[in-house]
C-alpha cells in the first residue's frame, strides 16, 4: 500500500480545508501570523492564490481527477464564496470580489499546470508504446 495514497490526501485536505476557513472566518489574525505571511512577501491576494492552489492538488489528488476536475473546481470556489459572504458579517473583516478572484485564479493555475501534466505524461506514454 502506497503512503500517499487517496485516503491521506483527502485527510490533508479536510485539513487544510478547516485551517483555511479558520484562519479567513476570525476577526483578527494573531500578529505572530501576519510576521510569517510578510516574511514570506505574501498579500491578501498571494494568500488566497497559494490556499486555493493547494486546495485544489489536494482534492484532485483525493479524487478521481479525470471525472471530477470540472466539480472539484465548482466546488472550491463556491467555498471561497461562502468565505466571503461570512466575512461580510465578521467585524474587521470585509468581503471582496478580488478575493474570490484571487481563489479562483489559485484553482485556475493548478488545473492549467495539471492539464500540461497529464499532457506530457500522455504523450511520453504515447512514445514508450
Amino acid at each position: 500500500m502506497k503512503f500517499l495514497n487517496k485516503t491521506v490526501f483527502k485527510i490533508l485536505f479536510f485539513i487544510l480545508v478547516f485551517l483555511v476557513f479558520a484562519l479567513m472566518t476570525i476577526p483578527i489574525l494573531p500578529a505572530d501570523f501576519h510576521t510569517f505571511i510578510s516574511f514570506l512577501g505574501l498579500n491578501d491576494k498571494g494568500e488566497h492564490f497559494i490556499a486555493f492552489f493547494l486546495l485544489s492538488f489536494l482534492l484532485n489528488r483525493a479524487s478521481d481527477t479525470g471525472i471530477h476536475r470540472l466539480r472539484n473546481m465548482a466546488a472550491l470556489l463556491t467555498f471561497g464564496i461562502v468565505i466571503e459572504l461570512i466575512q461580510a458579517y465578521i467585524p474587521e473583516r470585509s468581503a471582496s470580489i478580488f478575493d474570490v478572484l484571487a481563489d479562483f485564479a489559485g484553482i485556475l493555475a493548478f488545473q492549467f499546470l495539471f492539464s500540461i501534466y497529464l499532457f506530457f505524461k500522455k504523450r511520453r506514454k504515447s512514445y514508450d508504446a
